[in-house]
């Protein structure tokens, strides 16, 4: 077919967390809850966040949007439902997912392969990380 375009999730996945790792994590900007949502936007074109961005710039800013949305969970539940993403029982690669991080924080992050890419103070973190909910991207 003329003019049909095949996109490589696998290949566009990659470059997005291979670019995630040069972007320092910053409030409002790329972090835990908005650097997943950049991925939403990077392939399917939509944002769930996009009523969140510009809306907050420090930790404290964040904390108070999720405290308001009753926590992080509750709040890409809505976010994803508001978006029409289906919830996923078994993401598969590029699939975007809320997960408990080794502190014990509850952080959004991109279902890579068998782990979790979450945004990190130093980049990316990559890890096997237990899921709380995910979505079909």
């Amino acid at each position: 077919m003329a003019g049909l375009l095949v996109r490589d999730r696998a290949a566009e996945l990659r470059a997005f967390i291979t670019r995630g790792f040069g972007l320092p994590l910053t409030r409002g900007g790329s972090d835990c809850c908005l650097w997943p949502c950049d991925w939403i936007v990077a392939w399917r074109g939509l944002d769930p966040a996009a009523q969140l961005r510009g809306r907050y710039r420090t930790a404290l800013g964040a904390e108070r949007h999720l405290r308001r949305a009753g926590g992080l969970l509750p709040l890409a539940r809505r976010l994803m439902a508001e978006t029409g993403l289906p919830e996923a029982v078994e993401p598969v690669p590029g699939d975007v997912g809320v997960v408990m991080d080794r502190a014990g924080q509850i952080i959004m992050a991109i279902r890579d392969g068998q782990e979790w890419a979450a945004k990190a103070d130093e980049g990316v973190l990559i890890e096997d990380l237990p899921m709380l909910a995910a979505w079909s991207i």
